[in-house]
């Protein structure tokens, strides 16, 4: 199935301001040495400082949590190979991966509500 432009661009326009960003002095260190480990880490964080009503959908489909009151549990609990092919997108090792880790990218980022789908 072919993704739909603007769903395309949308994705891309998220890795453009990791890119953009992770050259600002403020940017987290996790980030910048994205092991599973720390995106993991990174996720309790990011969790703690109260999701945005429109990060949900996002974080239930990557964390395969049935309900908002489920996922700081699944963040603590995953296996974190999970997040190793976030992380080796991040560092270059593969050129492609998954929507729902770009979308998980976008909320660890805070990518602007303004270009949200």
């Amino acid at each position: 199935m072919k993704i739909p432009p603007v769903y395309k661009d949308y994705l891309d326009a998220i890795v453009r301001y990791y890119k953009q960003e992770k050259t600002t002095p403020d940017f987290s260190n996790r980030l910048l040495n994205p092991t599973s480990a720390n995106l993991r880490d990174e996720c309790l964080t990011v969790f703690l400082e109260g999701p945005a009503a429109r990060d949900m959908k996002a974080l239930k489909t990557f964390f395969e949590a049935q309900r908002e009151d489920e996922i700081h549990r699944k963040i603590e609990s995953i296996d974190i190979d999970k997040f190793k092919p976030l992380g080796k997108y991040l560092r270059g090792s593969l050129r492609t991966t998954a929507d729902k880790n770009i979308e998980l990218l976008g909320w660890l980022i805070n990518f602007p509500s303004d270009h949200h789908r």
